[in-house]
């Protein structure tokens, strides 16, 4: 009887695995909704912003505050990586992406979240980058403040990131959150006289500000959304293959029935014939 209960104990450890995959699931996909929706709206709000960035910065450029092309321009490469490793291998493909491009183009390096230094560690790479890890895979608005700030002299701010493809499909994604979205090439001549309050070149700088925040937004958010998706996978995934394990365990259990209701059809056959034979 004991192998009996251990393949019924085993089953019911299916079971409960199966339990909890699905509901990791059910909580990803509307989790997923929820994303969704928040990536829209920031989308919509980086536009609407753009187009009031794009009427200051060519009114700053007309009256000669600020150059088309900056002297002394920078890019930094940022691989936003998270601090756990349950997402498959998307943050192993972008630091091999970042890795690539940097030893390519010479630029400097800024790794945000543990798995991205663990595996630049495991590498070699032990110095030459900047490094920042948030206490979760989400920031706070504080650490997002901080992190604009140790990367604030930069002109061009590449990040590199899970780009959302499909439930099922994770990319590299790569954004200049230093770079705005061009609403158009042409500014009517009247738009360079408009009376600004304060002064353009503040106005400038705080739009460049916010420009970096909301973008930096739309990467946590568009990376929360492919890992959660790759978590719900795995997670669906993983009740599939307990739905599988407890249909095999099924099956051996009714075999070893089988097996001991046949043997004690024998015994009792057995002591039968000795019976008679007395």
């Amino acid at each position: 009887m004991s192998v009996i209960d251990d393949i019924k104990d085993d089953i019911t450890d299916m079971d409960t695995l199966h339990l909890i995959a699905t509901s990791f699931t059910d909580t990803a996909a509307m989790r997923i909704r929820g994303i969704r929706i928040a990536f829209e709206t920031n989308q919509e709000f980086y536009i609407e912003l753009s187009h009031v960035y794009h009427l200051v910065k060519v009114v700053a450029m007309r009256q000669g505050i600020v150059p088309e092309k900056p002297p002394g321009a920078r890019t930094v490469m940022v691989a936003f990586t998270a601090n756990q490793h349950f997402y498959g291998n998307i943050h192993r493909r972008i630091m091999d992406t970042v890795l690539a491009k940097q030893k390519k183009d010479h630029t400097d390096l800024f790794v945000v979240g543990k798995t991205g230094r663990e595996y630049l560690q495991v590498s070699g790479k032990n110095d030459g980058y900047g490094f920042m890890q948030f206490q979760k895979d989400n920031p706070t608005r504080d650490e997002v403040e901080l992190f604009l700030e140790k990367i604030k002299e930069y002109t061009s701010i590449l990040v590199y990131y899970p780009h959302f493809v499909s439930l099922v499909r994770q990319e590299v994604g790569m954004i200049d959150i230093a770079e705005v979205l061009e609403v158009g090439t042409e500014t009517a001549k009247e738009e360079t006289y408009v009376l600004f309050e304060p002064e353009v070149s503040q106005i400038l700088d705080f739009f460049e500000r916010q420009i970096r925040r909301v973008l930096f937004a739309r990467v946590v958010l568009e990376s929360d959304l492919a890992r959660t998706a790759a978590r719900m996978v795995s997670m669906n995934e993983a009740a599939e293959r307990a739905d599988e394990l407890m249909k095999e365990k099924h099956s051996e259990y009714l075999k070893v029935m089988r097996s001991l209701i046949n043997r004690q059809l024998l015994d009792t056959f057995a002591g039968r014939s000795q019976w008679k034979g007395t």
